[in-house]
């Protein structure tokens, strides 16, 4: 049976799809005539279900966009590389596009960071059998998995008790990379921070030892990630009380403790 997990915040669609907008004092928000079919690219990557979910510009001005595509049995991650001008990158895994397999189901890639070297980092969940697992691959320039990345170029980590989605991903100064999401447990639902170091293996002294979680309400999610200059840490996303959604923002230090100076002991809440 296929995991049917879909984010509330994330609709899926069937295509990977890019437009490119350009603005100007005359004509603003027109599409770009000069990137792919005036301003569009579509791109059928597999069987049917393409979804893009995250995009991102490289030092050499290459479109790096991740998402998910149907092999016709299941989802894998996928990533696509194009030139400016919208045409896909023959120099990236050949043709373009790298498409990698993670585990037993559904894999679905919802985030994409770049490391100063060049490499790329993909991040979102698989399928392990019984539910999802925070999903992490690292590709090289070329499209190629990077084998000096967890196994073989592939993190997996099963956090909580039920469901653990990563739906950010970001690089610190340090190389580490830390991933934001939600973390199921026998109660709830968490948001949780994961830092790993640059090889994929999970960092120590970060919040709980490997992790930081955030229960602010009945259920959390972080649907955001930013490191900022100073190494601190800023989440966005979600919690859920007896009134509904509330829009939730976090800072945290660079160890994964809340910055009790932002907000009320590290919290925003809209």
């Amino acid at each position: 049976m296929r995991n049917q997990y879909t984010s509330p915040l994330v609709p899926s669609i069937l295509a990977l799809f890019l437009c490119l907008w350009v603005s100007s004092a005359t004509n603003a928000n027109t599409l770009d005539p000069d990137f792919g079919d005036d301003g569009v690219i579509t791109t059928t990557l597999n069987h049917y279900g393409d979804t893009a979910k995250a995009v991102i510009v490289d030092k050499n001005h290459k479109i790096l966009v991740a998402g998910d595509s149907d092999n016709g049995s299941d989802s894998d991650f996928s990533l696509a590389r194009y030139d400016e001008d919208g045409s896909l990158d023959n120099t990236f895994n050949h043709d373009g596009i790298a498409t990698t397999h993670i585990g037993h189901n559904d894999d679905h890639a919802k985030a994409i960071a770049l490391q100063e070297d060049g490499k790329i980092i993909v991040a979102g969940y698989t399928f392990n059998g019984h539910d999802n697992d925070f999903a992490l691959v690292r590709y090289l320039q070329d499209g190629s998995l990077d084998t000096d990345f967890g196994s073989g170029g592939i993190v997996t980590l099963p956090l909580g008790d039920g469901d653990d989605i990563a739906n950010s991903v970001a690089v610190a100064g340090d190389g580490s990379i830390l991933a934001a999401g939600s973390s199921a447990g026998s109660s709830c639902q968490e948001g949780i921070i994961v830092r790993l170091s640059p090889n994929g293996s999970i960092k120590s002294r970060f919040g709980n030892e490997k992790s930081f979680t955030s229960h602010l309400h009945n259920d959390t999610s972080f649907q955001d990630l930013l490191i900022s200059t100073n190494g601190s840490i800023l989440v966005t996303g979600y919690s859920i009380g007896q009134k509904g959604s509330t829009i939730a923002l976090k800072r945290y230090l660079p160890d994964g403790t809340p910055d009790k100076h932002f907000g009320i002991g590290g919290t925003v809440r809209t």
